[in-house]
């Protein structure tokens, strides 16, 4: 009876054992799963980011250049305030753009920076 109840305790213990292995590499490949993810989302994001920089940067080049197709007077008060908010807004998304936003934002050009401007081009 009590060689049994050893006998039983013994296969009770092995089989914890084996679901508690197959529990943890469980685990393990979910997490590896879930890290693959989260480096493809970071990689997708990343490059999404990089296209509307480039996007940015070539419009802000063609305004730039040829300041009277974006406007008939390219120094008009409204068109230049207007236009300071669009980029103010753009660099506020691209300063939150960082691996620290809070201590050390990517902080291209300030709003201090932009009153400054007094034309489109």
């Amino acid at each position: 009876s009590d060689s049994q109840v050893a006998e039983k305790s013994e296969e009770v213990r092995r089989h914890r054992d084996s679901l508690q292995d197959a529990y943890s590499k469980t685990m393990a490949a979910s997490e590896e799963i879930l890290l693959g993810m989260f480096e493809s989302s970071a990689y997708l994001a990343e490059w999404n980011l990089e296209t509307k920089r480039r996007n940015f940067e070539r419009f802000m080049e063609h305004v730039r250049d040829c300041p009277e197709r974006l406007t008939g007077d390219a120094y008009d008060e409204e068109t230049v305030a207007s236009f300071r908010k669009f980029v103010s807004l753009w660099m506020s998304v691209f300063t939150q753009c960082s691996v620290d936003p809070i201590k050390k934002p990517n902080r291209i050009l300030t709003d201090s920076d932009l009153s400054y401007c007094r034309n489109v081009g």
